[in-house]
């Protein structure tokens, strides 16, 4: 299951704790501080991250929604969408850079005995989580598919402006 932190140009780091969201969550971050921004396992043995959003210019703000699609028949498994990207104003002008993280929670799958390979009773079931990444430029409606699309007091919220996005 995958996470965020926060780093600062101060070096502090402040970390997202989902069972606590009140305390430090989007809309605490100072984004005229703000250096980097880290999607990783929350597992904490893996260190390596999954992505990061460097906030390199004067004027970006950081856009960060959980899109949750929860099991279903067919589907026994929960799929989250990290949306992660920047938005700023250049010239009158909303620009946006979104990238989306997929991830499932829980997924399982069958492992045969390769040498019984249609024994189903020696099969084992293991859990098979995946990850990917998609970048898209601006909010990308192609995606309804799978999440709608984040409302518009979220990307208030987020710095965005949700009433320029065509």
């Amino acid at each position: 299951m995958l996470t965020w932190t926060v780093h600062y140009k101060d070096k502090t780091i402040h970390k997202y704790d989902p069972n606590i969201p009140e305390k430090f969550n989007i809309a605490h971050i100072d984004p005229t501080k703000l250096d980097h921004l880290v999607l990783q396992d929350i597992n904490p043995k893996i260190i390596v991250p999954v992505f990061i959003l460097h906030i390199d210019e004067k004027g970006k703000k950081p856009i960060y929604v959980l899109r949750r699609e929860l099991p279903k028949h067919g589907r026994p498994y929960e799929t989250r969408c990290h949306i992660l990207g920047w938005q700023m104003n250049v010239n009158g002008k909303n620009i946006q850079s979104i990238n989306y993280v997929f991830e499932t929670i829980g997924r399982t799958e069958l492992v045969y005995d390769p040498e019984k390979p249609d024994d189903q009773s020696a099969a084992v079931k293991i859990v098979k989580d995946y990850c990917w990444v998609e970048a898209a430029g601006p909010f990308d409606r192609a995606r309804d598919s799978w999440f709608k699309r984040p409302s518009d007091k979220q990307f208030a919220t987020l710095g965005s402006k949700a009433n320029e996005i065509k």
